[in-house]
């Protein structure tokens, strides 16, 4: 099994994560077989009713680094639009907002990583920790 994502690369440092939650169609391809839908509704699940995230979120002072990616993880709606990323990193009392290549999983591998370190290390310097 290979494992393919935008821009035709592959990285076989997740192979083996993806193995899980791939599935084999009869062309030989491969499709996740987890959706945007079914994660939502796990976290509408189990997440506890009648809590306000937004206030919630509003009171965090601790300065936040909100790091999203540009591409999706398939052809399908983006894990994070960047409208609700935004949204949310207005909430923070001291919260940035940081977009990087890659998809949520390639975002820690190869070149995509070195965007995220990069970004993290600047966001420290800034906040001099």
């Amino acid at each position: 099994m290979k494992v393919f994502y935008p821009k035709g690369e592959w990285y076989p440092e997740v192979e083996s994560c993806c193995r899980g939650d791939a599935e084999e169609l009869d062309d030989g391809t491969y499709t996740t077989q987890s959706s945007l839908e079914i994660i939502a509704r796990i976290i509408q699940e189990t997440t506890m009713d009648g809590i306000d995230w937004s206030e919630l979120v509003s009171r965090v002072t601790q300065p936040t680094l909100l790091i999203r990616t540009r591409e999706n993880y398939d052809d399908k709606a983006p894990i994070l639009p960047t409208e609700l990323a935004l949204e949310t990193v207005s909430l923070l009392q001291a919260g940035r907002y940081k977009e990087v290549s890659g998809n949520h999983i390639t975002m820690f591998f190869g070149e995509c990583a070195k965007e995220v370190a990069a970004a993290i290390n600047e966001f420290l310097a800034e906040d001099g920790k």
